[in-house]
């Protein structure tokens, strides 16, 4: 098992937010969303990170999300 952070926003969350991290143990990124579905099923998952530390998944979606705009 590895560790994952899942950003994600809950359903009515305002897109302009910034997403909440989920953190959990899974074998792979099904298996995270699958964890991300129990543990909130209406959840819009943004980014999935492999690692365990909240502030690099933020930086790595951060970084990417403003090398799109």
């Amino acid at each position: 098992m590895k560790d994952y952070v899942v950003l994600y926003r809950f359903e009515g969350q305002n897109p302009l937010d910034a997403p909440l991290p989920f953190v959990c143990k899974a074998e792979d990124a099904i298996h995270v969303e699958e964890q991300m579905m129990s543990y909130d099923e209406s959840a819009e998952i943004v980014w999935v990170y492999c690692g365990h530390s909240v502030d690099l998944a933020f930086d790595e979606y951060y970084s990417v999300y403003n090398y799109y705009e």
